[in-house]
């Protein structure tokens, strides 16, 4: 069996930005304020298959600072189902014709009546900030 000069698999490797992470040095895209920022915190599923019989919003739309929530029953008019990307690049026609027992799988972008898996988003909060939103 031949050897090989350089084995990388499970050796370490010097990694030069770690310092930075750890330490504080690093920038993150949570650290940037910008004029009028909204931050958006997601409420998901704590079930695997529920009903959703409603959502109450009133508690939070009181809180100084939250500009919005949104649930399904709010974006069922205004966007339709998000539909996989890669059906989107296949044309109706040719899809026909390579596979016709396969249909687009079309999901709401947020839920109506039923939540399906476990941290299946169920509503959003927009808020002034990320505490504000959580």
């Amino acid at each position: 069996m031949p050897t090989r000069p350089h084995r990388y698999v499970g050796q370490r490797i010097r990694r030069k930005e770690d310092r930075r992470l750890v330490s504080g040095g690093a920038r993150y895209l949570a650290d940037l304020v910008l004029p009028g920022i909204r931050h958006v915190a997601i409420l998901r599923s704590p079930v695997a298959h529920g009903r959703i019989v409603s959502i109450d919003a009133s508690a939070a739309l009181a809180m100084p600072g939250v500009d919005a929530v949104v649930t399904g029953g709010d974006l069922a008019t205004k966007a339709g189902p998000f539909v996989e990307s890669a059906r989107l690049e296949i044309s109706p026609a040719l899809m026909a014709k390579v596979a016709p027992e396969l249909k687009p799988l079309g999901m709401p972008l947020l839920p109506t009546e039923l939540a399906h898996y476990v941290g299946q988003p169920i509503a959003a909060v927009v808020a002034s900030s990320r505490y504000v939103a959580e």
